[in-house]
C-alpha cells in the first residue's frame, strides 16, 4: 500500500457489519482494527448459530475500547420456514440500533453480504454513513424446477442483493463468478456498477503447520456449518470403503447446522460410526486450529446441486485448510478448485464416492504425495494473506471512493 493510501486511510471512521465466526468480517476488521482513526464492528449471528456468538465492538487508533453483546434473535430448526422473517426483520432492527449507539458518523460502511449491505444503504440515507462497500460474498440463484418458500427467500435475497449492487460506492467481489450471476439470473450489467476483485483472505499469523511427526495421518477433517450442500452424507456412505482400503481411518467434524442430526443419524445407521468423531460448534478458533492442522487431508466436497451456493462464491473452508498447513479435497464446484489442483494444494474431484475414496488413499498411502501436497497448500495460502489482498484492495477502493 502507497503512503498516501496509508495516510487517507489512517484518518478514516470505518464501520464492518457481517456475519460472525465466518472469516470474512474477522478478516477485514483484523486487518483495520490499526490502520484507522475509528472502527465499529456489529457481528451478527446466524439465526441457526448457538447463542452468545453475536457482538459489538469499538476500536480507537488501534486499541479496543469496549466490547458488548448484541441482541440476537435465534431460529428453532422445527419451526415453520416462513417464522424466518420476523428473525430477520429483528435482526435489521438491533443492528440499526448498535449502528447509532456508537455515536458517531461514519466514512466508510463495509457490509459482509447483502443483508449488511442493505442495511449500510439504509445508514447512508440516514446520514450515518457517507460511502459504503458491498463485499459481496456469494450470490444465490433460484432454481426453476421448484417453488416453495426457499425459493422466495432467494428471489428475495437476489432482488437486494441488485439493489445494493447498484446503489452501494463500491462492490467488493470475492470470485469474478458473482458479477457474472448477477448478470444472468438478476439482468444487471457487470459494467453498470464499480466492483474489484478481493478474495477471501487470513491473516498470515494465522498459518500454522504442523510437522508431519505430529499430525494424525489417518484422519480427515471438516469444519464448517452442517448443512446438506457440504457433502458429508457421500463421505458417511464412502466410509465403509475408505476403512477397508484404510483401516485405521476416522473423520473429525467441527461445526453446527440445521443437518447436523441428520448426519448424526445416517453416521449411527451406517456399518462404521466409531470413525466420525463429532465436535460440535467450537467457538474458540485456537482450538479450531488445533484440532484441524493435526488433521492429514480437509474435505470441502461441496454437492453443486441445485441449493448449493458455493458455484458462486468464494468459500473459505480449502483456505482455512491451507493456512493449517494440510491439503484440501475440494469438488469442481467453486472456481477456487482448480487453483488449488494447480498449485498441488489439494485434488480436486467431482461428487463422487469413488473419486473420493481413491482422492483419499491417493494421499494417505503415499506420504512423499501427501509432503509434497502439504508444501503446495502453505504456498497456496501465502497468496491469500490479508496483507497482500487488502493492501492491494483499500489502494483500488480509495481511489474509486474519492476519484482520484
Amino acid at each position: 500500500m502507497t503512503n498516501n493510501c496509508l495516510s487517507r486511510l489512517s484518518g478514516l471512521n470505518i464501520l464492518i457489519s457481517g456475519q460472525a465466526l465466518t472469516s470474512r468480517t474477522e478478516a477485514v476488521e483484523d486487518y483495520l482494527s490499526n490502520k484507522v482513526k475509528t472502527l465499529g464492528v456489529i457481528a451478527i449471528a446466524n439465526p441457526y448459530s448457538p447463542r452468545g456468538i453475536a457482538s459489538r465492538r469499538f476500536y480507537q487508533r488501534g486499541k479496543l475500547c469496549w466490547e458488548k453483546p448484541l441482541h440476537n434473535l435465534y431460529f428453532d430448526k422445527n419451526r415453520p420456514p416462513f417464522m424466518l422473517i420476523p428473525v430477520f426483520i429483528g435482526h435489521l432492527f438491533f443492528i440499526l440500533k448498535a449502528a447509532c449507539e456508537f455515536r458517531c458518523r461514519f466514512d466508510v460502511f463495509i457490509g459482509v453480504s447483502c443483508f449488511s449491505a442493505g442495511l449500510g444503504l439504509v445508514l447512508k440515507a440516514l446520514g450515518i454513513v457517507k460511502h459504503t462497500i458491498y463485499y459481496s460474498t456469494d450470490y444465490y440463484y433460484r432454481s426453476s424446477k421448484k417453488f416453495g418458500f426457499n425459493r422466495l427467500i432467494v428471489a428475495a435475497f437476489q432482488r437486494l442483493d441488485k439493489i445494493c449492487a447498484k446503489k452501494s460506492d463500491l462492490v467488493w467481489h470475492v470470485t469474478p463468478r458473482i458479477g457474472e450471476g448477477r448478470q444472468k439470473f438478476s439482468g444487471l450489467p457487470q459494467n453498470s456498477y464499480n466492483a474489484i476483485h478481493v478474495p477471501l483472505c487470513y491473516e498470515e499469523a494465522l498459518l500454522s503447520p504442523q510437522p508431519l511427526g505430529k499430525i494424525k495421518k489417518n484422519t480427515l477433517g471438516f469444519v464448517g456449518t452442517l448443512s446438506a450442500n457440504q457433502g458429508l452424507q457421500m463421505v458417511i456412505r464412502a466410509m465403509p470403503e475408505l476403512a477397508r482400503q484404510i483401516p485405521s481411518i476416522q473423520i473429525e467434524i467441527v461445526g453446527s447446522g440445521y443437518f447436523g442430526d441428520e448426519l448424526r443419524k445416517m453416521v449411527a445407521s451406517s456399518s462404521c460410526p466409531e470413525r466420525f468423531i463429532f465436535h460440535g460448534f467450537v467457538k474458540d478458533e485456537k482450538e479450531v486450529i488445533q484440532i484441524i492442522s493435526t488433521t492429514a487431508i480437509g474435505l470441502a466436497v461441496w454437492t453443486g446441486d441445485e441449493n448449493d451456493n458455493t458455484l458462486y462464491a468464494d468459500p473459505g473452508k480449502p483456505k482455512f485448510y491451507a493456512f493449517c498447513g494440510i491439503p484440501t479435497i475440494i469438488t469442481k464446484v467453486p472456481a477456487i478448485a482448480s487453483e488449488i489442483e494447480r498449485m498441488n494444494a489439494g485434488l480436486a474431484i467431482s461428487y463422487d464416492e469413488k473419486e473420493l475414496v481413491k482422492a483419499v488413499t491417493d494421499l494417505l498411502n503415499d506420504e512423499e504425495k501427501l509432503l509434497r501436497y502439504r508444501e503446495g497448500a502453505l504456498e497456496f495460502a501465502r497468496g491469500y494473506t490479508s496483507k497482500l489482498i487488502f493492501s492491494r484492495a483499500w489502494r483500488e477502493s480509495l481511489e474509486i471512493i474519492y476519484h482520484d
